[in-house]
């Protein structure tokens, strides 16, 4: 190998290496965020409206990473909005716990991530991993 190569290789390491998703033609530099991600976590036995969970400082946007949601509720439903785009919806039935592979989602400047719930007092818990970039 020789230095530029070594270079390269060295430059790839630190800043990610780029690969192309063949079945879009698509390219992507992978990354590890998970280092940097901040969390959300918070169990709620009341109903919420359109209640802001994670709100970012002035002039930043919020990217969700990843959402985890459980409730004992057999009834009702979970909303997690960003910017008016649905993150996640859980349909409270016999089967009460959602743990999507999220698409990250970025939502506009000063843009909170919204909690709505119509399961009465029955528990939710909600879990959130995300990334707060400057707007």
């Amino acid at each position: 190998m020789n230095v530029g190569e070594t270079i390269l290789k060295l430059y790839n390491w630190i800043n990610g290496e780029a690969i192309t998703n063949i079945a879009n033609g698509r390219k992507a530099v992978l990354t590890e965020t998970q280092l940097i991600e901040s969390h959300f976590s918070e169990e709620y036995t009341t109903v919420q409206t359109d209640t802001a969970i994670i709100t970012p400082s002035a002039g930043n946007r919020l990217i969700i990473t990843d959402v985890a949601i459980h409730t004992n509720a057999t009834t009702g439903v979970v909303e997690l909005d960003l910017d008016g785009a649905k993150v996640a919806r859980l349909y409270s039935s016999v089967n009460n716990r959602f743990a999507p592979q999220v698409k990250s989602g970025t939502g506009a400047v000063d843009q909170p991530l919204t909690l709505t719930t119509t399961t009465g007092t029955n528990k939710v818990f909600v879990s959130v991993n995300y990334i707060e970039i400057e707007g």
